[in-house]
C-alpha cells in the first residue's frame, strides 16, 4: 500500500543528529536550499524518496552534500495519496 508521510509545519520533524536525540536516522542528500524569509526549506533525497524540511539559516546544508537527519516519528502523519485521507 502506498502512503504519504508528513509533518505539521510547526512540529520539529527533521534535525541534524547533533541537535536532536530521535533514534530514527536517515541518510539523505541535500538537493535544493530555498530561502523563505526567516527560515529555509531544504529538499532532501534518499534512494527512493524526497522530502522537505525546515532549517534554521545558521545550519544550512550544502546542495549536493550528504546529510544525516533524525526524524521524530511521533509527530508523523500518514495519508493515502489518492484520497488524501488520514490513515491514522
Amino acid at each position: 500500500m502506498n502512503h504519504t508521510c508528513g509533518f505539521r509545519r510547526r512540529s520539529p520533524a527533521a534535525y541534524r543528529p547533533r541537535s536532536a536525540d530521535f533514534p530514527r536516522k536517515l541518510a539523505t542528500t541535500c538537493d535544493i536550499v530555498e530561502p523563505l524569509g526567516n527560515e529555509y526549506h531544504v529538499v532532501l533525497r534518499t534512494a527512493k524518496n524526497e522530502f522537505t524540511a525546515r532549517f534554521d539559516p545558521k545550519e544550512l546544508p550544502v546542495p549536493g552534500a550528504p546529510l544525516e537527519v533524525s526524524l521524530n516519528l511521533a509527530k508523523a502523519h500518514y495519508f493515502d495519496p489518492e484520497t488524501e485521507l488520514s490513515l491514522v
